[in-house]
């Protein structure tokens, strides 16, 4: 038996978590990973053999003494399953992991942003009968509920462990039939954080969409990431240019591939929460009189750090203050358009200063708005959006934002 911990945080936590395993178990063999979870795990398992057991838990988990000997109570049919599973609170917890012709990797950082949940990704690749289910206070087993304040750990579950851990399954055959609803993807050398983003898309729990993605000429993993997504899934249509020419282009590639009533722009570092789809279905009229033209609402936000992303609370952004946003260069998320009003205005504006390559989204939005088109929110969060040191929210505080607002000013004023 190998023990593998997690170190999220203080090291202390993890001396709790050996202590409790070394009192009464001072021969086994215990890994302390403290970052790159997915990919030292699995380099871990591919030196274990098939009758090897691999045991994952977290700085500050605990173990009582009759754990190992309900370990190994429970192995004799190991082979038929890929695992043990521990109920926690009403949360899922696989914790060991048989070494078996089963195993699946697990899932590194740009499969899985939130590597402290790369246990529970393993639930996604596997059927329910192949795991053995236990309570924990039954096995010996105690998860820690330790958090930092800013973790937030109830909230951020809540909207993670539904991606991670889908309680929905669509069953069959993938199809493109009829969806009225397209997701547009344009991305550039963002290979390492793109898989997110297609996985939310995969996990909608209305299966009825179309996603396009256009790479912009990326030369690093974009391609096989792509590749690999889009096999067998009619849903899925990848467009490549030769050459990058800008988000503008790209974007203008997608609306004109794009056959559906509706287009939701998702950028390839942020995710879709797992009712987007649905939402839009819901929210959007049949074409009438009241037909709406945009629609967006509040947003999730989540910044950047070095080691994970950090959850920063709910954005309620209002298209009445849409010029204060335009004048500060703060965007307005989800971006929901009906294919007519986009095609009305031409689209995507591939000129101007900086040739549509940054704040395009504005630039489309000012010219929306300058069409007095009709505008609805939706009433509750869709979107996730990833804040990082190279976002449009920090280009706008240098030299090039305030001049393009400039040019903006003085084109829509002839």
């Amino acid at each position: 038996m190998h023990i593998v911990i997690l170190e999220k945080h203080e090291s202390w936590t993890t001396d709790l978590t050996i202590q409790s395993i070394k009192r009464y178990a001072s021969d086994i063999q215990i890994s302390v990973i403290k970052k790159d979870y997915g990919l030292r795990l699995n380099k871990i398992r591919s030196y274990l053999s098939n009758q090897d057991i691999l045991v994952v838990c977290q700085s500050g988990d605990t173990f009582l003494p009759d754990f190992v000997t309900w370990i190994e109570r429970n192995c004799h049919s190991k082979n038929s399953y890929r695992g043990i599973i521990i109920i926690h609170e009403g949360r899922r917890i696989p914790v060991v992991f048989f070494c078996n012709s089963h195993v699946i990797p697990f899932s590194e950082w740009n499969i899985l942003p939130f590597q402290h949940y790369v246990r529970e990704d393993q639930l996604r690749y596997s059927d329910d009968k192949r795991w053995i289910y236990w309570k924990s206070e039954e096995c010996g087993y105690i998860p820690s509920t330790r958090t930092l304040p800013w973790e937030r750990r109830e909230v951020v579950e809540k909207l993670i462990l539904p991606i991670v851990q889908p309680t929905h399954h669509y069953k069959g055959h993938p199809t493109n039939e009829n969806p009225i609803v397209t997701v547009g993807i344009a991305t550039y050398q963002m290979g390492h954080m793109l898989m997110w983003a297609v996985r939310s898309v995969k996990n909608q729990t209305n299966p009825y969409w179309h996603l396009l993605v256009y790479d912009d000429g990326s030369t690093d993993s974009t391609t096989n990431v792509l590749q690999n997504e889009a096999q067998g899934d009619p849903r899925i249509t990848v467009l490549r240019g030769k050459e990058n020419r800008g988000k503008a282009y790209a974007l203008n590639q997608i609306l004109n591939h794009t056959c559906t009533p509706w287009l939701i722009e998702l950028d390839a570092d942020d995710w879709l929460a797992p009712h987007a789809v649905q939402s839009i279905y819901e929210a959007a009229d049949p074409i009438g009189e009241d037909h709406k033209q945009f629609m967006y609402g509040d947003y999730y936000l989540w910044e950047q750090g070095k080691r994970e992303l950090r959850y920063r609370g709910i954005q309620s952004p209002k298209w009445e203050q849409l010029e204060r946003f335009i004048q500060s260069g703060t965007v307005i998320c989800p971006r929901i358009y009906s294919t007519d009003a986009l095609s009305q205005i031409g689209g995507w504006d591939e000129g101007g200063l900086y040739k549509g390559r940054l704040y395009e989204d504005l630039e489309l939005l000012y010219r929306l708005n300058m069409n007095k088109v009709s505008v609805t929110s939706l009433p509750s969060p869709i979107y996730h959006r990833r804040l990082h040191s190279y976002s449009v929210t920090h280009q706008a505080k240098k030299n090039a934002y305030p001049k393009w607002l400039i040019d903006l000013k003085s084109k829509s004023s002839t």
